[in-house]
């Protein structure tokens, strides 16, 4: 985690400004405006999630965001925010729509940072924003402005606000290592997942259900993998549905799910056995740790997949870090 800002050490008069310069910091470049200069309060926190994937946190006294047409040529980024708001007042206007609300639940909005829009908060209030690159998101720019007033339309929306509170509540827990690049990726898909499905909602597919089973299952996977007794069966319970609707689902994948659980389960022990460290787990603990009970099959399908043994790959990792992306050293 890295903490950005935290106010209660900063003398009040000079808190305004800093709100201001934190949030240039955090790659957020708009004007911003305090609903009132007296009693300006804030705390932001910023986690790296893998890839070029980012959460924000932040607490914060009223305010409003405007990012300029002018803002936009000069330093606007091709990233796409998904913005998760307590209860409370706020607005949001972009693309020639706009939101009034007053809510009693948490909300999420889709955020197009390389276009003008205004934000307003107005009291107390916390915000998360996961933002993602676009070309990472690998959606067309117009299908995700389709979905962005449409998003409580999707079965996966409150799934998604759950999502991100949890990983904000638990992420210093899980980074740094293989499991946080896990974990954005889980993420990542998640809000593909959830956008795909409200762009559409307003012209419902007969496989909209199985489109946000597919999803949910792939995240429970990324949370359980760990597991040696993950299954078919365990994930169809989990789900409360059938094996065969489980079957179903994945058919359309062009990974089936026990390939899936594999193919996680070998990046986990991939990204272990290369990370640096004074006391290098033995490889039979990376094994166990990944879901893996018997170290014959772990050995042999490590090799199938990456073309060396478990040993080798360490060895090789520890002579030659530098050719090893930086993404499996985290």
């Amino acid at each position: 985690m890295a903490l950005v800002l935290d106010t209660t050490t900063i003398a009040p008069r000079e808190r305004a400004e800093a709100v201001r310069a934190a949030m240039r910091y955090a790659r957020v470049p708009a004007l911003l405006t305090h609903e009132t200069e007296e009693r300006v309060h804030a705390r932001l926190d910023v986690w790296e999630l893998g890839g070029t994937a980012t959460l924000l946190h932040r607490t914060s006294s009223g305010l409003v965001l405007r990012r300029t047409p002018r803002q936009v040529r000069e330093c606007a980024e091709d990233r796409i925010g998904l913005v998760v708001l307590s209860p409370g007042r706020w607005s949001f206007g972009q693309h020639g729509e706009r939101r009034h609300e007053q809510t009693a639940r948490w909300e999420a909005l889709v955020v197009d940072h390389a276009a003008a829009y205004d934000f307003g908060r107005y009291g107390d209030g916390s915000t998360y924003a996961v933002n993602l690159d676009h070309a990472a998101l690998g959606l067309p720019r117009e299908l995700i402005h389709a979905a962005s007033g449409r998003l409580p339309s999707s079965p996966l929306y409150r799934l998604l606000v759950d999502h991100v509170r949890g990983v904000a509540r638990d992420i210093d827990a899980v980074l740094p290592g293989a499991a946080g690049q896990m974990l954005g990726a889980a993420t990542l898909e998640l809000v593909r997942a959830l956008v795909a499905g409200a762009a559409d909602s307003r012209h419902p597919r007969p496989d909209d259900d199985a489109g946000a089973l597919l999803a949910q299952t792939k995240i429970y996977v990324r949370r359980h993998f760990a597991d040696p007794g993950l299954s078919p069966l365990r994930i169809a319970r989990a789900h409360a549905v059938s094996v065969r609707r489980l079957y179903a689902v994945w058919a359309a994948d062009p990974q089936s799910l026990a390939g899936h659980i594999m193919a996680v389960r070998l990046e986990a022990a991939r990204s272990r056995l290369a990370a640096p460290s004074p006391r290098p787990p033995t490889i039979a603990s990376v094994g166990h740790a990944c879901g893996f009970a018997d170290m014959a099959h772990f050995a042999r399908r490590f090799r199938q997949a990456y073309g060396m043994t478990p040993r080798e790959w360490r060895r090789d990792a520890r002579d030659a870090p530098s050719r090893i992306p930086a993404a499996q050293l985290a």
